[in-house]
């Protein structure tokens, strides 16, 4: 199989100013035991560590430090015209996202053992600048709000479900497309990506993180140039 060089996602704009809200205190949900928890997300901690040095360890040769990039709490888009032939195209498609990243863990913490979640959201047809705006105005209310009511119809659902990957800080999920969608996405297409802090104090610390997103297409072989293409211009432009 031919070796494709990793393209990097335009982000399109970073570290917007978000809507800042007061703190709050936290009490442990009835029936929970403090200790109890803290063992168990301890051990989770533990084995999410060990898994994450071993790959690391088989994959020393293969890791591109420039793929590191770094986060302060707020959000970032990433935005890309995909060529329409992606889904015009007959033929298996498949859209996979991968998060990695490194918070700071405390297993005392009866609320979170990590110190700041990220999460990510895949969106179609939008403004990127739309994006920015609309989660612009939740700030921390985030946590409570989700995904804005009017962005829900644009965006790709993707598996496992956003609740149940950003529990952990290695997060994949992917949408595959067996035949034609009855209401195909459009570019752009575009990854909200956000850093939401839990208990950390230092609110001005960068989370390093690495993303990646994959289109795999079984028919449109000339997928990746038309990307590629399209990078070089937006390059070019600006």
């Amino acid at each position: 199989m031919e070796k494709l060089q990793h393209l990097k996602l335009p982000v399109f704009q970073e570290n917007v100013e978000r809507k800042k809200n007061g703190g709050g205190g936290f009490s442990l949900p009835a029936g929970r035991n403090k200790t109890q928890f803290a063992n168990q997300a301890c051990q989770q901690a533990k084995k999410l560590s060990e898994s994450f040095v071993a790959s690391k360890k088989q994959l020393s040769d293969r890791i591109d430090p420039t793929l590191i990039f770094e986060i302060e709490i707020n959000h970032k888009v990433y935005s890309l015209q995909l060529p329409e032939l992606f889904f015009s195209e007959a033929g298996r498609k498949k859209i996979s996202v991968v998060l990695t990243f490194t918070p700071e863990t405390r297993a005392t913490r009866g609320d979170s053992y990590l110190g700041n979640r990220m999460e990510f959201h895949l969106f179609h047809s939008q403004n990127p600048q739309i994006l920015i705006e609309k989660y612009g105005k939740l700030g921390s209310d985030i946590l409570q709000e989700g995904i804005p009511d009017d962005l829900k119809k644009f965006e790709i659902d993707l598996f496992p479900g956003a609740n149940t990957r950003k529990a952990g800080c290695h997060q994949k999920a992917w949408k595959v497309y067996q035949r034609e969608p009855k209401n195909r996405p459009k570019p752009p297409i575009s990854l909200v990506l956000l850093n939401i802090n839990k208990w950390m104090n230092d609110t001005s610390r960068k989370q390093d993180y690495c993303i990646s997103v994959i289109f795999e297409h079984e028919k449109a072989t000339e997928l990746y140039n038309a990307v590629r293409a399209n990078l070089r211009t937006r390059t070019k432009v600006r």
